[in-house]
């Protein structure tokens, strides 16, 4: 593929995933805003503990899809049409035992919820609500699913955030709209919030099927040739290493939510929600732009050469520590100022230990964004696979330690999950990346990685000491330290960095970016 072709499409993937996602969360945020104000405190503890449930579940897909997303890149980038649909096939077929698999085991953890409730579990039918949510994903891995791989895989990531992310904001204004309208009767509404999240993931699936069915007709042809053996093998040992991964990444991200629901208590649970939809807010909009660049990694890396390939790791790296670092810095600072003085008030506030712990997890994880990226755009899933099942056993089992042995509460659970992606996770994927792909030493990047972790943790810190004497309560003081927030980290890691050659290629790849959208508007109006 052209340098410029492949550089283009990932801006354009990274740009309108952002742009699409901030949206939608912008209204899932006054969505929730209105949510808590007709209903109470247990109900979000519901939805946050069944939405974490259901994640978990969904470890039944066994990433299948990124195992397919990586084969395809091949037959893409040649045209090879045949192979493409031998790939959709298998998929498409897999998505269907999947599917039932949710199903059945989704309908058998029924009576087990309330031990997975600690504390009220009578503000609805919760039976009925949790069904909601299985359907809801059994419907999405049933309805045509399995067609966004190829729109993923050809670099076109960015036709399904606008599906995705444009539906999901039509349904978050009627959503607003029916809990307004039936506010009287709140049992009633949590039914129907939750409810429309069944419909929108049906007609997303949809439209997505529809437009696929259009952009790629070859698929829906009936004559298509099975796989070979060795291609065969090559799948089922991609599926099985990006299953264990996707088994770690969804673990050490719900069970969090789920031991504080069963040991802390459900009401905690749903105080700690506010703050996850934040973060997570956050944190969906920075796995896009990053993650918007893997098909264009997959091509830089059987097109280019190893130096090439270490260029852009480190350059990668430096954007991922300074733009991560900054937003960690931000809801590190502006977390609990924002939710008393803006958002909720006091009721809802959580300690200041709580929201260090959090984004600490948060910094921890969001700084491996090179060597993860790297390791998915290169398929090293089967090499990583012990990695996972290790990074399962010391999360849960610190997790469970420090909640119901040392009584930490929820700092000693973040804590946990912080040790297990330091121990196991980070070092592993580096070490991977560096000896498949890049064939050097990972040593200067774990130096790296460390220097940023703690230029980012003493700048934050230094913005925190700035603004201690502020109060939380004012709406002021609120918009003073988001003033600082934005304008130390900047310009004190330009003066740092603004001559490395890391700064200097993402100046230059953003000029040439802009140029050619100028030039193609230019031309449009002419």
């Amino acid at each position: 593929m052209n340098k410029g072709i492949r550089s283009e499409n990932a801006a354009r993937n990274a740009a309108v995933s952002v742009g699409a996602r901030l949206t939608e969360q912008i209204l899932a945020f006054v969505s929730r805003t209105v949510f808590i104000w007709f209903l109470s405190e247990e109900y979000l503890g519901v939805t946050s503990l069944f939405a974490n449930i259901l994640n978990v579940l969904n470890l039944t897909e066994l990433g299948l899809a990124t195992a397919i997303n990586v084969a395809l890149y091949k037959p893409l980038a040649a045209g090879d049409k045949e192979k493409i649909k031998s790939f959709l096939k298998i998929y498409r077929t897999a998505y269907y035992f999947v599917g039932i698999a949710v199903l059945v085991i989704g309908v058998g953890l029924v009576p087990f919820l309330p031990y997975l409730m600690k504390g009220t579990t009578d503000v609805v039918n919760v039976t009925v609500v949790y069904l909601m949510y299985v359907a809801k994903n059994v419907l999405s891995y049933w309805l045509f699913a399995y067609k966004r791989s190829i729109l993923e895989a050809d670099q076109q990531g960015y036709i399904l955030n606008v599906f995705s992310y444009g539906l999901q904001c039509v349904f978050k204004i009627v959503q607003i709209v029916l809990l307004f309208l039936f506010k009287s009767t709140p049992q009633l509404s949590f039914y129907i919030y939750c409810a429309n999240d069944v419909v929108v993931s049906v007609c997303c699936n949809l439209a997505i099927s529809s437009y696929v069915n259009k952009k790629y007709p070859f698929i829906k042809e009936k004559n298509v040739a099975p796989l070979s053996k060795s291609e065969k093998t090559d799948l089922v040992k991609n599926v099985y290493g990006v299953s264990l991964n996707r088994i770690s990444a969804t673990l050490n991200g719900s069970a969090d939510s789920i031991i504080i629901s069963a040991f802390i208590g459900t009401v905690i649970l749903g105080l700690y929600s506010n703050y996850l939809l934040l973060g997570e807010a956050v944190r969906k909009m920075l796995t896009l732009l990053f993650s918007s660049l893997v098909p264009s990694i997959g091509n830089l890396n059987v097109t280019e050469s190893v130096e090439k390939k270490r260029k852009i790791f480190n350059t990668l790296h430096f954007a991922s520590f300074w733009i991560n670092g900054f937003c960690v810095i931000c809801l590190w600072n502006l977390l609990n100022p924002f939710l008393v003085s803006v958002w909720l008030g006091s009721k809802f506030r959580l300690s200041n230990l709580v929201v260090f712990a959090l984004c600490m997890n948060y910094l921890v994880d969001w700084l491996m964004g090179a060597p993860l990226q790297f390791r998915n755009a290169c398929g090293l899933y089967w090499q990583s696979r012990y990695r996972a099942i290790v990074a399962i056993l010391v999360n849960v089992a610190l997790s469970i330690i420090a909640a119901k042995v040392l009584n930490w509460g929820i700092p000693g659970i973040l804590l946990a999950t912080i040790i297990s992606r330091l121990a196991v996770t980070l070092w592993v994927d580096t070490y991977l990346v560096h000896k498949h792909v890049l064939h050097t030493s990972p040593k200067p990047y774990f130096l790296k990685y460390f220097a940023s972790l703690a230029l980012v943790i003493a700048t934050g810190g230094l913005i925190k000491v700035i603004c201690l004497w502020m109060p939380e309560d004012s709406i002021l003081f609120f918009i003073i330290r988001t003033f600082l927030c934005v304008l130390i980290p900047n310009l004190l890691w330009w003066l740092m960095f603004r001559k490395t050659k890391e700064f200097q290629f993402l100046l230059g790849f953003a000029k040439r970016i802009v140029h050619k959208v100028l030039k193609r508007n230019h031309k449009n109006a002419v």
